[in-house]
């Protein structure tokens, strides 16, 4: 199923054009989607927007729930053998 890589396309969108609240709402139901339906190949990339979103809608005090997520984002990249989405986890971290 293409629908939670679908949403974190759209949440990435929305943080771009400053929709934070709304990108947020999509990127939760992402992850949702993939804890529940087992489909994990698009994970590492949700949780990278999440921290993203995460510093977009609450600002500085969540630079340390988007470390957890990016740290988190690549561990799920490396143990995929995912290195597009480990190297997208790594510029974001070095951009917090």
């Amino acid at each position: 199923c293409l629908v939670p890589q679908f949403l974190v396309n759209y949440a990435e969108a929305c943080a771009q054009c400053g929709r934070s609240t709304s990108g947020m709402e999509a990127i939760e139901r992402a992850l949702r989607m993939i804890e529940g339906n087992e489909e994990r190949w698009c994970e590492a990339e949700a949780l990278r927007v999440r921290a993203r979103l995460r510093l977009a809608t609450e600002g500085p005090s969540a630079l340390l729930h988007s470390g957890e997520d990016l740290a988190l984002a690549l561990q799920v990249a490396e143990s995929q053998g995912s290195l597009l989405f480990a190297l997208r986890a790594l510029m974001d971290m070095l951009h917090l």
